[in-house]
């Protein structure tokens, strides 16, 4: 991730966060991935509620 960062390349720490409920619903969120190391991923995100 390092490397890309430094190569300036167009947001290389977003991502994709895909979870589904219980009853079904899907939500995908982005993030932006902040870590990757032995013990997972540190991501960043914004805790308000996804507007139309």
């Amino acid at each position: 991730m390092a490397e890309r960062v430094l190569a300036d390349e167009h947001k290389p720490t977003a991502m994709a966060l895909s979870s589904v409920s219980e009853a079904g619903t899907l939500t995908v969120p982005f993030v932006l991935c902040k870590e990757v190391d032995d013990q997972g991923v540190t991501f960043f995100t914004n805790l308000k509620p996804v507007g139309g």
